[in-house]
């Protein structure tokens, strides 16, 4: 993990699945696992990996109805 206020180190590379569609305020899971979830609060130009995996979005939970 980096900090968002450094630079990372030269030679580093993006991994696989970097291409993915990332979103400010979205929050994402990765599928199959019920212990890992993140709310994206930086840009960046890369997807995100946890233990190698893409992480997907969350699917939103509906509002109740206001009848």
């Amino acid at each position: 993990m980096i900090d968002a206020a450094q630079q990372p180190a030269s030679g580093l590379v993006p991994g696989s699945g970097a291409d993915a569609d990332i979103k400010i305020g979205k929050r994402y899971i990765v599928e199959g696992r019920t212990d890992f979830e993140f709310l994206v609060t930086k840009a960046g130009e890369y997807g995100i990996a946890v233990d190698g995996a893409a992480v997907v979005s969350k699917a939103a939970k509906p509002l109740p109805a206001s009848d």
